[in-house]
This record gives C-alpha cells, sequence and structure tokens, in this order.
C-alpha cells in the first residue's frame, strides 16, 4: 500500500512540476541572488530510471533538477529545469527557467514523502511553477529510490 502511494505522490508531483513548468516559462523572470543574505539553498532532482515505471508515463526517462536560494527577508531565487523522452507526451522535450520566489518555515507536511522534517519545519517556498514546493528545513541530504522514480533533496542552512 505504501509502494503504491508513493508512486501516486511522485507521479503526480513530477507531472505537476512538468506541466507548470512547461506553462509558467513565458512569465520567468531573472533570478538576481548571488549576494551574501543567503539563509538556505536546495539543490532536488527527481529522475525516471526505468522505462517501465510509472514515471516513464509522464515524462519518460528523464526528469527535473533545480536549485533554490532562500534569502534574507523572505525574497530568493530559484532555477528549475527539466527533459523528457515521450515521442508527442507532455514530457517531450527540454525546458527551464529561473524565477523570484518568497518563503517561509511553516509546519506544512513536505509533499514528497521521503523528506519529513525530523523537527517538523519546512521550508516552503511560493513562486514555482507548481505555486509551492516544501523541503525540510533541518539540513541534510534526503534520498530514495523506488519504482523507478529517485529523488534526491540536498539542504543547507547558511
Amino acid at each position: 500500500m505504501l509502494r503504491k502511494k508513493l508512486r501516486y505522490v511522485l507521479t503526480t508531483l513530477a507531472a505537476t512540476l512538468l506541466l507548470s513548468l512547461t506553462v509558467s516559462l513565458a512569465t520567468t523572470t531573472p533570478a538576481a541572488a548571488y549576494g551574501n543574505t543567503a539563509v538556505y539553498q536546495v539543490g532536488f532532482s527527481l529522475n525516471c530510471t526505468n522505462p517501465a515505471a510509472p514515471c516513464a508515463g509522464v515524462f519518460g526517462l528523464g526528469g527535473l533538477w533545480g536549485w533554490i536560494e532562500a534569502d534574507q527577508g523572505g525574497t530568493g531565487d530559484a532555477s528549475v529545469a527539466g527533459c523528457g523522452h515521450v515521442s508527442g507526451g507532455i514530457g517531450s522535450g527540454a525546458r527551464g527557467g529561473t524565477f523570484q520566489i518568497t518563503w517561509a518555515l511553516t509546519s506544512f507536511a513536505a509533499p514528497i514523502p521521503f523528506a519529513l522534517d525530523p523537527s517538523g519545519t519546512y521550508l516552503t517556498t511560493f513562486g514555482l511553477p507548481d505555486g509551492t514546493f516544501s523541503v525540510p528545513a533541518t539540513p541534510g541530504h534526503y534520498d530514495v529510490t523506488v519504482l523507478g522514480t529517485h529523488g534526491q533533496i540536498q539542504v543547507v542552512k547558511l
């Protein structure tokens, strides 16, 4: 049951991010980070590594990769890229964009089951293509491979 639920969550998250990224590329703004006011830096990836896995029906072999810098004052920048290999499908081709975000520390549960924060605190960003994205606020490396999908999040608190 847990594998089925995890498969559903990962497939839904991948499809949502990929569709939202495709739609929002026309409204992207340049990233303005790289200053000395960063509070967090986050790297993340979600990769479909098995052509028979459920994610292959969403974007084929490929995935989503990104970076978030959360600055002092609740603002920041993000860069997200994706590439899929489904001929004529919703995930065909490569795309990417940069985004200005806002962020807050919340107690919202992360939408990614393998990324549960041990303290129950999440860095929730607003302004990415899917609207919000939550990752653990506790620094560390979060990793899982299940049903042909490999996801990773690296959280660094500066």
